[in-house]
């Protein structure tokens, strides 16, 4: 399982050499997944220009992003791509603190409905993704959101899903954001209630489940999803072959 790849770049992280279906493995250098690059040090950005990446997605939302922007360095400067998600959590977890009914279940259930937020109201800004990773062909894709946890990590759900991974590896990926990604005082999740905190701090497999749910219910199912999103079988088979390899 990948791990940090600067100790500058909070949750920056590569999905190579995942093992996939059919004696298949995701090949080195396609994949980059990270929390947003506002802070990194001059060798962070360094080292993620050395990636060449084809785009940087930034998932934030329009405001997020204002508020703390960034300029990608040298060759890469003008990559960025702004595909907003905007954030809903925080705003469903202080609705029910002022209501009175916030407890560690309804703020977890508030994430849950934050993923299914992703597919019910953004589905398309993940479509238009995964099409971008599917046209940088053999080049790198990078892509964030805040924390690089949530938003970051259904995106990397759903690449990994065109992979034709495991769902126990696509959940270990994205549990590996407990590790690598902790809470700063400046960030939004501590302006909130403690009793919300952990529930909005780390990743659950039933966050993930909920999305699950959600593209089962408003498309079938996630392979369908992606595979709307790739144009079909044909877009699939030459995705696989851009971004896999065989072991």
């Amino acid at each position: 399982m990948s791990r940090q790849l600067h100790p500058d770049a909070p949750n920056f992280r590569s999905l190579c050499f995942m093992p996939l279906a059919g004696g298949r493995r995701v090949r080195e250098g396609r994949f980059y997944r990270c929390a947003s690059p506002h802070n990194y040090s001059d060798a962070a950005l360094a080292q993620m220009e050395a990636l060449d990446p084809y785009a940087v997605v930034d998932f934030r939302g329009v405001d997020e992003a204002a508020a703390l922007p960034y300029t990608l360095p040298g060759a890469i400067k003008g990559r960025r791509v702004a595909m907003p998600v905007e954030p809903k959590t925080g705003d469903r977890v202080r609705a029910l603190h002022d209501a009175g009914a916030l407890t560690e279940a309804t703020a977890r259930e508030a994430m849950r409905e934050t993923y299914r937020y992703y597919v019910r109201d953004n589905g398309h800004v993940f479509a238009e993704f995964l099409a971008l990773a599917a046209e940088a062909g053999e080049k790198p894709i990078v892509w964030h959101c805040a924390a690089g946890k949530d938003r970051t990590g259904f995106a990397a759900a759903m690449i990994l899903t065109a992979l034709a991974a495991s769902r126990d590896a696509i959940v270990a990926d994205y549990l590996v954001s407990n590790e690598l990604w902790k809470p700063h005082s400046s960030s939004s999740v501590s302006t909130l209630p403690q009793i919300a905190r952990d529930a909005l701090a780390k990743v659950e497999g039933a966050y993930l489940d909920a999305a699950w749910e959600a593209l089962e219910a408003e498309h079938g199912s996630p392979e369908a999803f992606v595979a709307r999103a790739l144009g079909g079988e044909a877009g699939m088979e030459a995705f696989l072959a851009a971004k896999t390899e065989t072991v």
